[in-house]
């Protein structure tokens, strides 16, 4: 957040899709609300196209961004100090929480560690104001539009056909599924922490 220095981080395995929408969720859950404007660089995940100073987005950003119903801003090609306080305030995390590197059981864990580090760290870490972190924090949650009734799904669907041994392939890896469900037609709902397979009315 640019005026009170909050910051929110999740650690994925993969830089996709999937993932940046996923935190997009969880960030927007975590803050309470949604900001009204966000800046990105041209990521190709959001960005499918720079039409000189309009942006064609992707259609499951696009989809993201109409859920949440707030203002994507990208920066000038190649002009990269357009967002150098996100460069730096990811340095920062690196250096002072990520260095040396965590250790867990899973990215999970070391995420959620890291975020209470950060979170405790601003009842006495300062922003550019001179102003507590987590003091400025509640102001500026003020300007932040509520939350919809329903979380958007940023999970990928899939179709998938059931082999004769109850098994679906998704991703180069098997999945066993009930017996009845053999030969049938299924989808299967991908997402950054599980997969959920659907045939015949039951998941």
């Amino acid at each position: 957040m640019q005026y009170s220095g909050y910051e929110y981080i999740w650690l994925y395995e993969k830089c996709d899709q999937l993932s940046l929408l996923d935190g997009h969720v969880r960030a927007f859950k975590a803050l309470g609300g949604i900001p009204q404007r966000i800046v990105y660089d041209n990521l190709s995940l959001a960005v499918k196209k720079v039409l000189g100073g309009e942006r064609e987005l992707t259609d499951k950003f696009k989809s993201l961004v109409s859920h949440y119903l707030y203002e994507p801003c990208f920066t000038r090609v190649g002009e990269g100090h357009n967002k150098g306080g996100v460069e730096q305030a990811g340095k920062n995390i690196r250096l002072q929480h990520m260095t040396p590197i965590p250790q867990a059981d899973s990215l999970k864990q070391i995420s959620e560690e890291i975020q209470n580090q950060i979170k405790t760290s601003y009842h006495k870490k300062l922003n550019a104001e001179r102003i507590s972190v987590a003091k400025a924090f509640e102001e500026e949650k003020k300007y932040l539009k509520a939350l919809p009734e329903r979380e958007f799904d940023p999970r990928v669907m899939v179709m998938c056909k059931v082999s004769n041994k109850a098994l679906v392939r998704i991703e180069g890896a098997d999945y066993a599924v009930p017996q009845t469900w053999a030969r049938l037609d299924a989808k299967a709902y991908i997402g950054v922490e599980e997969i959920t397979v659907a045939c015949k009315g039951t998941q």
